[in-house]
Formats: C-alpha cells, structure tokens, sequence
C-alpha cells in the first residue's frame, strides 16, 4: 500500500530586489497542521522563513526522487515566483526563489536569476521520479511578480503525460496573487486551508482535488485573482480523495469532430460517463445500499433514468475502486439462459463444465458460492489482481414478468438472485432496474418482495442543481458553455414531469446539432429556431407515429393504417376535454386502452404490443406508465401536456368532436361509479344525459371502449323497460290504494259480523290482465276467506306491496338474462351442440340441427320474459338421452356466465334458469 508523503515549503526571507514577504512562514505552517491532522501522511515535512537554494533543492530531491517511489506526494509553496527572459529565445523562463536568489533587472523585467530553481528543472525531477500519485499547491505571486498560464503549462507537462498529478496554482493571465497585510494568510492560502477543511468535505469526510479547486475559486471570485489547475487524475494523493482532470480536452470522434455529450433517447453507459451529471446523490444512495445488503432495486417510472444511473453512474465508480463488473443482463424471454450468460466465460469450454454450469443454474440448491468461486478463479487465472467483489446488473427487471413464459423459470430465476443476501461475506453484489409499474407482480415473490421494501432506491426527479448540472456540464466537459437564458428556459419547460428526462436529452441532443461552433455555445436562440421543448417533441412525435422504426436516422419501417387509427384512439382517450379549448391528460388504466380494441384477443394483442414493445409508444417516450396508487393497478399516461399543444397532429385531433368527447367523458365517469357499486341500476345512465348520448351514439361508437358501449346499451334498454314498466306499475299502485281507501273504508262502516262477500264486492279492483293484476287478484281471494280487523288487512297490503317490489326486480333480472340469451343465440347454439356431440354415443344418429335447437333457446328466452313455463312443443329425436339437453343447457352456465351482474340478480337468474331447466327437462 502506498505511503504519503508532503513537503511544505515557506519562503518569507529573500535579497533585494526581491522584497521580503510577512505570509508565508504563517501559510506553511497552517498548511502543515491540517495535512498532519486530516491528510494521513507518513510524514509532513516544513521549511519555512529563510530557505536556501541548495536546501531547497535537497528537500525536493529527497521528496521525489526517494521519498516519492511507488508513494504519494504533496507539495505546497508559497513565496516568488519570477519569470526570467530567455536572452537566446527571448522568451520567459519560470523560476522559484530562494533566500539567497540574486536577480537582475532590466527595466522591470528580470533577466537573470542566480541560485533559483527553475521549474523546468523540478519538472525533469518529477518526470525523473516514480510517483504513484502528485498534488502541487502554489502560492508564489505576491509582489507584483507573477507566471502566466501558458508559462505554467509550457513548463510542468508532467502534468499532461502522467497519471493522477494535479496542480492548483494561485493566479492565471495577468492577475496577481494578493496578501492582504489585515488577514492572517494570503488570499489564496486562506481560500486553500478552507477548501481542505472538513467543511468542505462530501458526506464521506473527503475531499477531492476538483472539490478543493471548486471550492477554492468560489472563494477567490472577485478578489481580483482566479486560480488555476492543471491535472491528469485517476486517484489522486489529496487528503486521500481523487481529483478530476483540470484541462479536459474534448472527446472526438473517428473523423476528430467532438462527439455530442447528449445521448438523445438512448440510456447512458459506461462509455458516456464523462457526460453523465446530476444523478451523484442518488449514486451515493445505490452504493451505501449496497454496504448494507448484497441487493439493490433501483425503482422508477418509465424514462425516469435508472439504466442511466446505473450504467454510467454506479458501475465507473465501483470499477474505479476495484470491483468486476460482469456484463449487464435482460430477462428476456429465457432468463435463465441469460444467466448462463454471465458466468460462461470463467467455465473451460469443455462438456462437463458447459453441464456443470447449465446445472448450477437450472436445478443446484446452493450455486451461488460455487458461481463465484468460479469468477475469482477465472480472474486469477488470468494473472489480474483478484477484485474486491464482483457487480451483476439485471436491466430492465421488468422483462421476466412481460418476455419470460415460463413460471418455474421465472421464480428460478428470482431465486438464485435473491439468495445472494444468504451468502455470508459473499463477493457478488446485484443491482436490477424495473420499472414502478410492475411492482404489484413482485408480490407473489416474497424473497424478492422483502427485498424491495428494504433495500430498494426509488428514483427521484432531476430537480434544481441536478437538472441543471445534467444540462450544463454535458457540454462543458466538451468545451462548450450553455447561455443562462437558455438554461432557464429550460428548465421552466421541463419542471418536476416524472419520464420526461429522455426527451429532455432529445432536445438537447438536437440544440447541440445546431450550436454555435465559433463562440462554443448552446444559446436561447438555437432553441427557439427548435421550437423550443414542443417544436423538438413534435418533431418525434410525428416520427413516432409513423414509424416503427422511429429511432433510426432515416426510419424506412412505416406503421398500418390500423396502428395509427389506435394511436389516435389512445392519445385522445388520455384527454379530458374541457370547455372551450382547455383539455387537461388523464391517467388510464392500461386495460382500458387494450379495450379498444374490443373483445379480438388477438387485436388486443397487438394493441398492447403498440403500446409496450420496443418500437411502442412507451418505447417512444410519447407515454409512460406507473402505479394506479388508488387501484394498485398499471396506468398509463401522456408523458407532458406539452404534447397536447406541442404535437400538432395531436391539437388537430383534439379539434373535432369536442363535445362529443365531452359526453366520452361523462359516459365514463359513470361507467366506473357503476362498477364501483357493483354495476347496480340504481347506477345507470339515465335521464336526459341518457337522451342526449342516445341521439350521439353513432359519433360515440368511435370514442367508446366495448364495456362502455355495453354499458350505455344497458342503461338505454333499462331506461326503456324502466319506463314502461314505472307507468304500469303506477296504474296498479294507483289501483291498490284506491282498493286499499275501499276496503279501510267499508270496514269502518261495517261491524265483525260483516260479510266476507260484502268485503269481496267492495274489494274488486279494475285491475290489467298482467302476471301483477293475477298477484293481486290472488290476495284479494285471501281477502275473500277471511273478516280480517283494519289492522290485520293494513299488514297484508304492506305484505302485497313488498311482493310487487321484489316481483319487480325479479322481472328485470329475467328480462336481462332472456336479453343475454338472445345476444349470445349463436355462440349458445355452437357450445350445446358441441356439449350434444361430445355426449353421444352414436355420432351418426345425431341430427339436430341449429335450428331445431335455436327453437329450444328462443323458447327459454320467451320463458323468461313471461317468469313461467312456456308451452311449446319439443321433440328432439328419440335416439338423444332425454335429459342431454336439460344438461346441455347446465353446462352452458358454467361455460357463459351472465358477466357482472350483482349478486342478487345472479341468485335470482339461476333460480329461474333451474326452474326452467327442470321443466324442460321434464317435458322432454
């Protein structure tokens, strides 16, 4: 393990001309004690106050050339730094003086320096030296002196040929480094010792050279001074911490262009890491998950960037500090093959291993610790350093619950994941990414679902600093800046929307296409030439719903005239139309939007597959999908209201049909209150919003899912039944309390031994000749046999009049059940006579034809519109089992039930059904 090593060097004494300076001795020792308090050196070495030449020169000798080998280095100075002219080349030299440097001037110009230090020559001592790592911090500008930028770049190009050197210098250009005589350090100092303190540090306690500079020229802004650094850094020597490059040159592409540092749609990888920003928190979250326990769910919605967090985020920085990071994995549709996968590589080629292996996954208990045995044997074979500890990525989690077919490979597979958290000191760690939305399936898994309630990382939105660092830095890493005007722009248009961080990359992948390549700037103006946001989006947008191929620079694969026709049937059904132009989006459940495309599985198929697969619209981040949190149900949504005006298709689309629309919407309001009550009529559409979608209900056809439709058609036919049967019912009640007014009245003028005829007479109601008028008749004979007291005949009128209520919805529920039976004819017929066929011992002697057998159902149909047996003749060939069709027609039950009626209709339809069953069954 590598030793550290610092060297502080102070100088205050010095010959005229040079002046003699009241800092330095103070700096270096307050460097010094917060080296040796936090900066765990081996040794802190200080010279401070009157420092020769050739003690100098001793110091860095020793420091580099002996103390440095295979260690770590720091060196600090503060004193003059002066440029001499070169009277060869006549340009200047940079120099470090010492107490007894002499110079020569030459105007203000210095020409000669005796007993100095070049930096070229501690520059040859560094590239001499076999540093593992090298921080240098100067302070030497104090007394109008000064070396410029390019004189310090010139002169330390160790700095840009070696690995992990970083240097912090005090001033740049033409600036001076200033001491201000009332403070106890130098500015520059004084910012330095600031910087290196822990309140400075990140929420480890460390500090890195970037952090240290960044916080350094926070300090100096506007002092007059603005410092420099220079560096090529891996880890680097600073209070144990690595720094980043100073300097960064842009990374180009084969023909030498910069490449852009947006990826578009497309997620992050380890390769763009240089231009993955604002997700640093969020990373940090990952890995201290990942001390506590060897699983870690990282759980967004759609576009929310898990794969990007983990891939350019997660995996660089563990791979920096030690770990393997086996290739990143999908589901897909054999999980377990994609396993396989991963650990194929440290398995020999040979039959047995390939079993071996192919057993481990598919069938072992415990494989895991023989699976990583494996990748540490591999990896030592290899003559590499063994890792710390191996990283498996599952992506995109989701895929074993959408691809993945079978059940036994898919808790297989979930299995041998989960257990890691089993394996005490285990070496292998597993991330996996998954969408929000498929959470209520990892519940059937406990493991996995116990996992997920401890360890998982929900994906925050990118939000204020974050979001502006994604959107900045990217293109600064590649030497261009973003104008403010544009930045806040920006980030007005994007907000807090969850999923819309892809097509934020979108755009800013098409402003870097168009920047300005002479100033290096993202501008406002560039953006607004876009479109801004909504003129990008529209742009995708359009090529989306054309396209499957969408992604493609020049798509060629265009979509059916029937993906478009549900595109536009999708997108509008996620608006809520309002008043005048003002929609708003709407969630909706996804099984909603499959509806559309009625009861055709295999159309419903497609559908979802336009909406879910590779080349489907959430695919295309025009829509994203989530947790319905109030049905624990999947929903999907517009992914911004920008596309309501931003798509122009989309606005055009939403022009026509608006009021329409509107009744869309009320239709479907009352649709969901309907089932939320367990479809009771009480619930149905009716008056006069029932009369005005009636006289829409071809416009309708269009916007409204199957069940919607059914449910309209249902609240119409009831709203007709209901109105027919209401004016009956009227006439009869009317009827009732007439007879009931006759009857109290006669009682009262008569006495106990009044007549039960003399009752009959006055007790004859003009009633209709209905299945109600005979109910009533048939008490009124009750009536007739007995000299009831007022009281005991107010009881059984009540008694009547519970009857006429439960009569009544008996009624509608067999009116509803003979209206099932005629709409599914067809489908009836088929499933009986395959019932028949399939029950018939001689297949030649079955002859009934569809017919014949219509004429049984329609004689069911009309039975139970009448609530009795109907007579009717029923004569099927005397070869058939007698009782085949009354068990025909049980099995039908079971194979179509009545769907979603409430509970009491159903006990009320198959008590009716039985009845007439039985009677057919004995007629036959």
């Amino acid at each position: 393990m590598a030793r550290r090593y610092a060297l502080v060097i102070g100088i205050s004494e010095y010959q005229s001309p040079l002046k003699p300076l009241s800092k330095p001795a103070s700096d270096a020792a307050a460097v010094a004690a917060v080296l040796e308090q936090g900066g765990d050196f081996q040794s802190v070495t200080v010279l401070k106050g009157a420092i020769t030449n050739a003690k100098l020169i001793q110091a860095l000798r020793t420091l580099l050339l002996e103390q440095a080998t295979q260690n770590d280095v720091l060196l600090y100075f503060t004193g003059h730094g002066i440029p001499v002219v070169d009277p060869v080349v006549g340009k200047p030299r940079a120099y470090l003086a010492t107490s007894d440097t002499a110079i020569a001037l030459e105007g203000k110009q210095v020409i000669e320096a005796r007993r100095a230090v070049p930096l070229d020559s501690l520059n040859d001592l560094i590239q001499e030296s076999q540093l593992s790592s090298l921080v240098m911090l100067f302070d030497s500008c104090h007394s109008g002196d000064f070396l410029e930028r390019s004189l310090v770049e010139k002169t330390f190009t160790a700095f840009s040929t070696h690995k992990d050197y970083y240097l912090i210098t005090a001033c740049r250009g033409f600036e001076q480094a200033y001491a201000i005589k009332r403070e106890q350090h130098s500015i520059f100092t004084g910012a330095l010792l600031g910087g290196l303190s822990q309140a400075n540090a990140n929420e480890d306690g460390q500090v890195t050279g970037d952090r240290l500079f960044e916080s350094v020229a926070r300090e100096l802004r506007g002092s007059g001074q603005e410092p420099l650094r220079m560096g090529y850094g891996g880890l680097i020597t600073l209070m144990n911490h690595q720094p980043q490059p100073t300097r960064l040159t842009a990374i180009v592409d084969a023909a030498g262009e910069p490449i852009c540092p947006y990826q578009g749609l497309q997620a992050f990888t380890a390769e763009q890491q240089a231009f993955f920003f604002g997700r640093q928190r969020t990373v940090e979250d990952i890995r201290q998950r990942l001390e506590q326990q060897p699983f870690v769910p990282v759980i967004g919605a759609s576009g929310s960037g898990k794969s990007s967090i983990v891939r350019a985020g997660l995996m660089p920085w563990l791979a920096a500090t030690g770990w393997q990071i086996l290739d990143p994995i999908k589901p897909g549709f054999d999980p377990l093959a994609a396993l396989r996968a991963v650990f194929e590589p440290s398995f020999p080629r040979s039959n047995r291993d390939i079993q071996q292996l192919h057993q481990l996954i598919k069938t072992d208990p415990d494989p895991l610790p023989a699976l990583v045995k494996r990748l540490s044997d591999a990896t030592t074979t290899a003559d590499q350093e063994t890792p710390e500890r191996f990283l498996l990525v599952v992506d995109q989690f989701e895929e074993v619950f959408t691809l993945c077919p079978n059940e036994g490979d898919r808790q297989r597979f979930i299995d041998l994941l989960t257990q890691v958290v089993n394996l005490p000191d285990t070496r292998l760690a597993v991330v996996i990414t998954m969408r929000a939305d498929f959470l209520e399936p990892c519940l059937r898994y406990p493991a996995l679902h116990q996992l997920i309630q401890s360890q998982w990382v929900l994906m925050p939105p990118l939000t204020g600093a974050d979001l502006r660092d994604a959107i900045v830095e990217p293109a600064k890493r590649q030497g261009y800046g973003v104008e403010e005007r544009l930045l806040f722009k920006i980030q007005d248009d994007v907000g807090k929307e969850p999923g819309f961080l892809p097509l934020l990359e979108f755009v800013l992948t098409k402003l870097w296409e168009q920047r300005d390549t002479e100033q290096k700037l993202l501008t406002l103006a560039q953006y607004e030439n876009l479109g801004g946001l909504t003129g990008a989006l529209n742009l995708h947008a359009e090529q989306v719903y054309h396209f499957r191929d969408f992604e493609r620079d020049t798509p060629i694969e265009t979509r059916t005239e029937q993906e478009q026709a549900w595109i536009k049937r999708v997108f509008l059904r996620l608006v809520r139309t309002g008043e005048a132009e003002k929609d708003t989006r709407q969630r909706c459940p996804k099984h909603e939007l499959v509806a559309i495309a009625d009861a055709d599985l295999d159309a419903q198929g497609l559908l979802r597959g336009l909406l879910e697969d590779d080349d489907g619209l959430v695919r295309g981040r025009l829509l994203v999908t989530g947790q319905d949190q109030a049905n624990s149900g999947s929903c999907v949504d517009l992914v911004h209201e920008a596309l309501l005006d931003g798509w122009i298709r989309f606005a055009e689309w939403r022009k026509d049909d608006r009021e329409v629309r509107r009744l869309r919407d009320r239709i479907h309001d009352d649709f969901k209150v309907w089932r939320i009550h367990g479809c009771d009529d009480n619930f149905l559409i009716s008056g006069g919003l029932l009369t005005q979608i009636h006289k829409n209900r071809l416009d309708l056809k269009f916007y409204l899912s199957s069940e919607e439709q059914e449910f309209y058609q249902l609240s119409y036919k009831h709203e007709v039944q209901k109105t027919s049967y209401e004016r009956e019912v009227s006439q009869i009640k009317e009827q009732l309390q007439n007879l009931q007014t006759k009857v109290v009245n006669r009682i009262q003028q008569t006495t106990q031994t009044s007549t039960a005829q003399d009752i009959s007479e006055t007790s004859t109601p003009s009633l209709s000749n209905s299945n109600i008028s005979g109910e009533a008749m048939g008490l009124a004979s009750i009536f007739n046999a007995n000299t009831p007291d007022p009281t005991d005949f107010n009881q059984k009128i009540g008694g009547f009049v519970e009857e006429l209520q439960l009569f009544e919805t008996r009624r509608q529920s067999s009116q509803l059940m003979a209206e099932w039976l005629i709409d599914n004819q067809e489908r009836l017929t088929e499933i009986i006579l395959r019932y028949i066929f399939a029950h018939t011992s001689e297949q030649n002697e079955l002859y009934l034809s569809s017919q014949e057998l219509n004429k049984y159902i329609t004689w069911l149909y009309s039975s139970l519109l009448s609530m009795q047996p109907r007579d009717a003749e029923l004569k099927p060939p005397s070869s058939i089992p007698a009782d085949l069709y009354a068990r025909a027609f049980s099995f039908l039950k079971q194979e179509l039930p009545f769907e979603e009626p409430s509970r009491d209709a159903i006990d009320e339809l198959n008590l009716y059904l039985d009845y007439l069953i039985n009677y057919l069954n004995s007629s036959i």
